[in-house]
């Protein structure tokens, strides 16, 4: 009897080792089927995946195999099989070009220094779409609203060395309403229009053109690469030169899409979420009517402001990817050296005129410490009962002021009456079509977004009340600045 146990258990065991073996050979086999089918770009969803499965076990002779969606669950949790989505144009790309083509790029960019290497391409931008996922609560319905199609294009170059150009930003009116009298050419982007905002031929070329005067008045050449599309026609100038990428491979070998485009995507939504945030406290709108009321002129300097915060690390080791990092350090071209005027920085000339003007250095004039009133000197020859009485008046009148003045700090309004006063003053700008304020009254708005946004995980202090004041103090000396330098030309 103990013999006949023995003998049932040790073929139950080899049944089990058996069985156990079949399915580890059946799991491999399917395994290798999914990755096979994944390297060609195809597809698969689980009723596909269980269709292969009967048709496998039934060629390897397993028996009462059903493939359920019980056994499929199982089979993603022990081989480690997830749902992704096919992203980017990678899988399309022939290596062998790419390969090639790095081994060439040395000789291409012989003669260019590498800040002299640039790279443009476009990216569109839906700026008044949000995010199609949020955190919630377990159990919430998530009910979305209608998506805003309204959509501008992005134009942005940048060279090897973290350089950045204005940004292109084309858009579907010569003059939206939202501009009102402020001149194009005055804002921080090169803004021009188009019936569908997309790039086209023209547009391309007007924009060539003007790196090109940009280049030639900065007496430098240099190197442009482009995508191979049919909006980026061939074009001679004489301080740009344009090379082409070869087809099919921008998402391999292209700066641009390696994450430097995404960056400046990540950074203007970050901002676009501020100003929701910030507004969301003010009225009871919902998030797609709120994301209504984003205008094109809000639009181009969140991206101005998003595209100046890309780090100068991120633009390097983006080319560094795509090959450059092979590219040597080599001298710029030589150019011809004028002596009149054109030729000296703007700096230099206004240090010139200064220096003629009050004979020192403008540094000194600038930094000056000029007296605005009475130097509060002591009259010795008086007796010093007069001289303590005269001490103590000045010790008094500036302690009087220094209570004066942090009385005032404490005076503070409110996020919703800095808000609105914010955009009245922004609509009274693009009225009067005056840039200058504009642009300041834009970078006090991107602040105050930042302090809301902050405010919600620290505790606001009256320092960062202040910062409003110190944005736009910084730009109206600026601008004094300015208007100072075009008196001293025009005398």
């Amino acid at each position: 009897m103990l013999a006949e146990c023995k003998q049932n258990g040790s073929a139950t065991s080899k049944r089990q080792r058996t069985s156990l073996s079949i399915n580890h050979d059946f799991d491999q086999l399917l395994v290798r089927w999914i990755s096979d089918s994944n390297n060609r770009r195809i597809g698969l969803s689980g009723p596909l995946i269980q269709e292969k499965a009967r048709k496998l076990a039934s060629e390897l002779g397993i028996s009462d195999f059903k493939a359920s969606n019980g056994w499929l669950d199982k089979f993603r949790k022990r081989t480690n099989i997830v749902y992704k989505t096919f992203s980017g144009e990678r899988g399309d790309v022939n290596q062998t070009i790419v390969d090639n083509w790095k081994e060439r790029l040395p000789s291409l960019c012989e003669g260019y220094a590498p800040c002299d290497i640039f790279n443009m391409d476009e990216t569109g931008l839906f700026y008044k779409q949000g995010k199609l996922k949020s955190f919630c609560v377990s159990g919430t319905d998530l009910a979305g609203g209608k998506r805003a199609k309204d959509r501008i294009t992005v134009a942005l170059c940048a060279s090897m060395t973290g350089e950045k150009l204005k940004p292109l930003v084309i858009g579907k009116s010569r003059n939206p309403r939202c501009f009102s009298r402020i001149n194009v050419d005055s804002l921080p982007v090169t803004y021009t229009f188009n019936k569908k905002s997309w790039m086209n031929s023209h547009l391309y070329e007007e924009w060539l053109s003007g790196v090109n005067k940009q280049m030639r008045c900065q007496k430098r050449n240099i190197l442009i690469f482009v995508d191979n599309a049919p909006s980026h026609p061939h074009v001679t100038l004489s301080n740009v030169m344009v090379v082409f990428l070869p087809p099919n491979t921008t998402s391999v070998i292209q700066p641009m899409d390696q994450g430097i485009i995404q960056t400046m995507k990540l950074k203007f939504y970050q901002q676009q979420s501020q100003r929701i945030i910030r507004e969301m406290d003010n009225t009871s709108l919902s998030g797609s009517e709120l994301l209504k009321k984003i205008t094109v002129l809000d639009t181009i300097y969140w991206i101005s402001r998003a595209w100046n915060s890309v780090d100068t690390s991120t633009i390097i080791k983006c080319f560094n990817k795509c090959g450059f990092d092979k590219v040597r350090q080599t001298p710029p071209r030589e150019t011809d050296d004028d002596s009149d005027d054109d030729a000296v920085p703007i700096l230099e000339l206004v240090r010139r005129y200064a220096e003629e003007i009050y004979g020192t250095d403008i540094r000194k004039v600038i930094n000056a410490d000029i007296p605005t009133c009475d130097n509060n000197e002591v009259d010795w020859d008086a007796s010093a009962t007069a001289i303590l009485d005269s001490i103590t008046e000045v010790d008094s009148d500036s302690e009087t002021e220094e209570v004066e003045v942090t009385d005032e700090a404490k005076v503070i309004c409110t996020v919703e009456e800095a808000s609105d006063f914010l955009k009245k003053v922004q609509d009274f700008a693009c009225d009067k079509g005056n840039t200058n304020l504009l642009n300041v009254m834009m970078e006090a708005s991107a602040v105050l977004s930042e302090m809301v946004f902050a405010s919600k995980t620290k505790q606001t202090q009256i320092s960062d009340f202040l910062r409003l004041k110190d944005v736009m103090l910084k730009s109206f000396r600026s601008t004094v600045f300015t208007c100072y330098i075009l008196i001293i030309f025009e005398q």
